[in-house]
């Protein structure tokens, strides 16, 4: 079997790749299989594609390719896609069967946002995978829901991390799915596209095609912002779109594996001068040991961001968790 990792990044992204990539590489430094690992990019520039090979290089068993983004920037546009925050990087999975094309149908591929800090071994979703016998692990979003074709609610499989049958994907015509699943939308909003972003096409398809994918557990894509719920607060505020036992939502709280840094209104992101520990320290450790320490520039968190913070942050503190999860329910729509 053959693992490959695959990030899709803009060069302004090289900083949270190097440290999204740092940190995997030394969680899995002695997993005992060889994994190559993709960055496919419309832009990367070279300086960033040496700095990062060598990077790579200094950990055996791991090998470094690049993937051109444009001519998949190039159908997207044709196709009426919207850019996601600037840019198209996100769409990563309507191209998968041609950044694939020379592994065999044996190879599972991890989709891997570069905003990620990995500190524990992912390799547990792999084997999860394959003994499942689906085609997709995800990691369920409670704190989203999205209301596509049937105007129904639900919560999001979020795409930060996406363990993939290579073979079944294939088998299945999953890229043609998706495809198929834009083209609906844009049949029923008069031919625009009324969403943007991979994640709520990929919700869309899992909807239509439960059997194809397997829920995975909150550490293998683990959101900071559950460490302030416990599993009975966490059901409370959520219990509509709860796909977790007890048991995996607290050992995911304690030990996460590969911790997704967004976390809206409760957690700041470590690159931001702001941002919230424990993980800004992690983050900002990793990224000395990475040959991108002197690309960083702290960012400012933008005013309205972290009085929000601040105020959810101060309502958790004082407020009974009855009337913070109303509250919060209301305020999040949920």
């Amino acid at each position: 079997m053959k693992t490959v990792i695959l990030y899709s990044i803009t060069e302004s992204y090289r900083v949270k790749l190097a440290v999204a990539l740092k940190s995997f590489l030394e969680a899995h430094k002695d997993c005992g299989r060889d994994v190559d690992i993709i960055i496919q990019s419309a832009d990367i520039s070279d300086d960033t594609r040496k700095r990062l090979s060598g990077m790579v290089a200094s950990f055996p068993g791991f090998s470094l390719k690049f993937q051109n983004g444009n001519e998949l920037v190039a159908r997207l546009k044709a196709k009426g896609f919207l850019e996601y925050r600037g840019n198209y990087s996100c769409y990563k999975f309507f191209d998968l069967d041609n950044v694939l094309a020379e592994y065999p149908d044996d190879t599972v591929c991890l989709i891997c946002d570069a905003d990620t800090y990995v500190q524990g071994s992912v390799l547990g979703a792999v084997d999860a995978l394959l003994e499942s016998g689906k085609i997709l692990a995800m990691v369920r979003e409670p704190f989203r829901s999205y209301s596509l074709l049937a105007r129904e609610r639900f919560a999001d499989w979020n795409t930060g991390f996406v363990a993939i049958n290579v073979g079944l994907w294939r088998k299945q015509g999953v890229e043609k799915l998706l495809y198929e699943a834009l083209d609906a939308v844009k049949a029923q909003e008069g031919g625009r596209i009324r969403i943007t972003g991979d994640q709520a096409l990929m919700t869309m398809l899992c909807y239509k095609h439960i059997d194809f994918v397997l829920t995975l557990p909150p550490k293998y894509n683990f959101l900071p912002a559950l460490h302030l719920y416990d599993y009975d607060l966490f059901c409370r505020l959520f219990g509509v779109n709860n796909v977790y036992e007890r048991e995996a939502y607290e050992q995911s709280r304690k030990a996460p594996s590969f911790i997704h840094l967004i976390g809206g209104n409760t957690f700041i992101p470590p690159w931001h001068r702001h941002g919230t520990a424990p993980y800004r320290r992690l983050w900002l450790d990793c990224l000395h040991s990475t040959p991108f320490a002197d690309d960083w520039q702290e960012e400012a968190t933008p005013i309205a961001s972290y009085l929000m913070y601040l105020l959810v942050r101060l309502a958790y503190k004082i407020l009974p968790a009855g009337l913070y999860a109303s509250l919060y329910k209301k305020a999040a729509h949920i």
